[in-house]
């Protein structure tokens, strides 16, 4: 599942931004940098070595794409920890097919690694606590560190386990004497993250400083967001039966698991309740920090949410009475994961838009030194990123202005193209100075658009044609999902009928 249709879509801008950062000479810089940038670096370091041995789309996506499937297993074992051999296997299936985990699995960012980390440290946890041994205390530590350095989330999903290990030892009915081996786990970790709990500070306070503004307020829709995706991370409509049947399906199963929990609690069955924790408790800490400060609520950031959310839902439908049930149950679940998997992969509603096929086009249409304008800064970077594979290097590069500090000084100082991020299409375009630098009677602007929105295509072709400094008309050139590439002369009459 991680790995159909792996490059189908080329790199978006957050992907290009981990590519920006994993590009630089070594790990010391790689580190540097994303601390500037408001990155944890673990990832990044993975995906610096993992560049080194090959650059092509479907090879750098499977690195995200191992790591996933190294998830499912976490979620079996930790399903096997809280139900046995049938909820493990339940969950196991669910986590392969969840739409939410494969997402996540095929974009090449760090937050499927959190997402495997925090579900080994969960099932070591359960398995320590239940077994005393030292070994598995050390698994719980090594995968808390590898939260902690790989995305700041990590700090909040470490909560979550600290909170869950507690509450089996002192209200839940674990061995007291296991109280000791949680506390030193906890002092091992504190340990382990004290280098980097400064620059988590740091880091936090710039976000609550308005330095880094990248998410929404906070509602309750907000919940409800992170609700839909844990079941089903989808924007498609299937039709009033299969939407209706997907609706009936979750509200039956979430009330199961419920009962599953209120039962369990009732025998004073308190795996249950430390997984329900697990689910709940990092999100509600991120909520109320976010009513308190400066959002910092983002669904994206709690994919890890859904490896304890999995192994409660499974280990709700085995625990059933009925066979009948259980398998009825069951398999409706497995079949409504297809749906929204399916429109996934093949809906392009969920696709990128086409930069890199724009960037191949422009490789074959333009000459390097014929300046393009990007008034969007997520098209600008998968530019400089699919620039450097698509075109051979001149002798000496193009000097191009970047607005972040995080790629390489080669990216930005010797580009094999005349690529500039022009600051939206607010203002006056530089067409005039940058002909007149670089000698050249044409230009080109790509335009993104959002297309789920109607007639937003027309709003910015005409956005564009109004930034653009007299004499100079622009025409569409070549069109792809969601990106239109633009030629821009002096005096160049527009064709009948185009946007």
């Amino acid at each position: 599942m991680r790995f159909y249709r792996l490059d189908h879509w080329g790199f978006w801008f957050d992907e290009a931004h981990s590519l920006a950062l994993a590009a630089n000479p070594d790990p010391a810089a790689v580190v540097a940098k994303g601390i500037v940038d408001q990155q944890a670096p673990l990832f990044f370091i993975l995906l610096h070595f993992w560049l080194r041995v090959g650059q092509s789309d479907y090879f750098l996506r499977s690195l995200p794409a191992l790591i996933g499937v190294g998830t499912v297993l976490a979620v079996y074992w930790l399903g096997y920890e809280l139900g046995g051999r049938p909820a493990a296997r339940l969950a196991g299936v669910l986590a392969a097919l969840s739409s939410y985990l494969v997402y996540y699995s095929q974009y090449l960012r760090g937050y499927i690694l959190v997402a495997l980390a925090f579900g080994v440290g969960a099932a070591a946890l359960f398995r320590g606590l239940r077994t005393g041994r030292p070994g598995w205390w050390a698994v719980y530590v090594l995968a808390g560190a590898v939260a902690a350095y790989t995305h700041q989330f990590g700090l909040v999903a470490l909560a979550g386990l600290a909170a869950a290990g507690f509450f089996l030892v002192v209200a839940g009915g674990a061995d007291r004497r296991q109280l000791g081996g949680w506390a030193a786990a906890h002092a091992a970790l504190l340990l382990a993250c004290l280098p980097w709990l400064g620059v988590l500070w740091e880091q936090f306070r710039r976000v609550q400083a308005g330095l880094d503004a990248w998410v929404e307020p906070v509602t309750l829709n907000s919940w409800k967001t992170l609700y839909d995706w844990l079941w089903f991370r989808t924007r498609a409509e299937y039709g009033l039966p299969v939407d209706v049947g997907l609706r009936l399906l979750r509200y039956a199963l979430t009330l199961v698991m419920a009962l599953f929990l209120l039962r369990a609690a009732a025998r004073r069955e308190w795996g249950p309740a430390a997984v329900a924790l697990l689910l709940a408790g990092p999100p509600a800490l991120v909520f109320g920090a976010s009513l308190i400060g400066r959002p910092v609520w983002d669904p994206r950031f709690m994919v890890f949410a859904a490896v304890p959310f999995l192994v409660l839902l499974a280990a709700a439908v085995t625990a059933l009475a009925g066979r009948g049930l259980r398998l009825a149950l069951g398999l409706g679940l497995i079949l409504g994961m297809v749906p929204p998997l399916g429109s996934y992969y093949l809906d392009p509603t969920f696709a990128n838009p086409e930069v890199r096929e724009a960037v191949a086009w422009l490789s074959l249409n333009r000459k390097p030194a014929e300046p393009v304008l990007h008034p969007n800064e997520q098209s600008f970077l998968p530019a400089l990123w699919y620039n450097r594979r698509f075109v051979s290097p001149p002798a000496s590069g193009f000097r191009v202005f970047c607005p972040w500090p995080t790629p390489p000084p080669g990216w930005c100082e010797q580009s094999p193209t005349a690529d500039y991020w022009v600051g939206g299409l607010d203002g006056p375009l530089p067409v005039d100075r940058l002909l007149a630098e670089s000698g050249q009677s044409r230009a080109f602007v790509v335009v993104l658009y959002n297309r789920h929105r109607p007639g937003e295509r027309e709003e910015f072709a005409a956005r564009l044609r109004a930034a653009l400094p007299r004499p100079y008309e622009a025409t569409l050139a070549a069109g792809f999902l969601g990106v239109d590439v633009y030629e821009v002369r002096s005096g160049l009459r527009l064709a009948a009928g185009e946007p």
